[in-house]
């Protein structure tokens, strides 16, 4: 390296260790993008479980809730009808 004849030993090593802290931080930021992507990926996966299950359900249960209506309706009307 031409600057290696230039500089004092101070510098070299100041140089050296800013090369090395740079790479630490950049396996550091690394490990970091790799954590948020696994999180990212792994709350998706959490909303799909919690919500897909509810929507199934709704739909599956959806006629059901028409005649439950009809019921809570029908014994409305009944304690309507005998009230004093």
């Amino acid at each position: 390296m031409v600057l290696s004849t230039f500089m004092n030993p101070d510098e070299k090593e100041m140089l050296n260790r800013a090369v090395r802290l740079s790479e630490e931080n950049n396996q550091v930021l690394l490990s970091l993008e790799k954590k948020v992507r696994f999180m990212t990926i792994w709350g998706i996966i959490k909303v799909f479980l919690i919500v897909l299950p509810l929507v199934i359900s709704y739909f599956y249960l959806q006629p059901y809730f028409g005649t439950v209506g009809e019921s809570l309706t029908n014994v409305k009307q009944l304690l309507d009808g005998n009230s004093f």
